[in-house]
């Protein structure tokens, strides 16, 4: 009996040992997709900023290669391996469905509450305001949401969903440790935006409330153990605030 319980206990040590190196593996994956990405947009757009078809491309180039890699990572295929058994694809994307009308209204609320609050922060101070599809307003509109539903999916299932996961889940990370890891590479990300506003009076604010919102979405997460609200969260600050920052 006792030499049963030791083997289970060894066996469980093990698995354990297993699942943080694996998560802990997992996440320098991907912050290395991250940072490439990251690099490969800002050289782009310095060099080659009138490159034919670029200023479409900018914007949505990021997340599609975000939403391919986390495609990649929960494939069958993938998870069907020995070293990514430790999630299952909807525990590591934390689509967790529980109240999700709740979770929605969550998420709306307060990405609305810190987007609105930008927009007036923007236009009462600075004068700052712009329609960000006003050339051609059908397909700059249809291209608008485009853009941030491909950013609000991206963003969340790449950080809130499998960052989250495996640092603070699977590597049982502090909340101090994965909040500050996750909000850092979110500003890595944004830094493709925030790096043309430079010059701009509203450059501070910029960073401040992209901190903000980097911060109340894994406050969220962590809160609701769900990705909805995240979701919900980051397309309407993303929505309100492209009325100051035009893609």
């Amino acid at each position: 009996m006792e030499i049963t319980e030791y083997n289970v206990r060894q066996d469980w040590r093990e698995y354990d040992i297993n699942v943080k190196k694996q998560s802990l593996k997992l996440w320098n994956q991907t912050q290395a997709v991250i940072i490439c990405v990251t690099i490969l947009v800002l050289v782009i757009s310095l060099l080659q900023p009138n490159w034919f078809g670029w200023g479409v491309l900018r914007p949505i180039t990021p997340p599609i290669i975000y939403l391919i890699y986390v495609f990649y990572i929960t494939s069958k295929k993938k998870l069907s391996r020995n070293d990514i058994t430790i999630f299952s694809r909807q525990v590591l994307l934390g689509l967790r469905y529980q109240v999700w009308g709740y979770n929605l209204l969550i998420g709306i609320i307060s990405g609305g509450t810190l987007g609105l609050d930008f927009v007036l922060l923007a236009y009462l101070n600075y004068q700052s305001f712009a329609v960000p599809y006003t050339r051609y307003p059908i397909f700059d509109f249809g291209f608008f949401l485009f853009h941030i539903i491909l950013r609000a999916l991206g963003e969340e299932f790449l950080l809130r969903g499998i960052g989250y996961s495996s640092l603070y889940e699977g590597a049982e990370k502090s909340y101090i440790r994965t909040s500050t890891q996750i909000v850092v590479f979110n500003l890595i990300m944004y830094s493709v935006q925030i790096i043309r506003y430079i010059p701009d009076p509203l450059f501070i604010w910029i960073i401040l409330f992209r901190l903000g919102y980097a911060y109340l979405a894994f406050y969220i997460r962590y809160q609701r153990q769900s990705i909805i609200p995240c979701i919900a969260s980051n397309f309407v600050f993303n929505s309100l605030i492209s009325f100051v920052l035009p893609w």
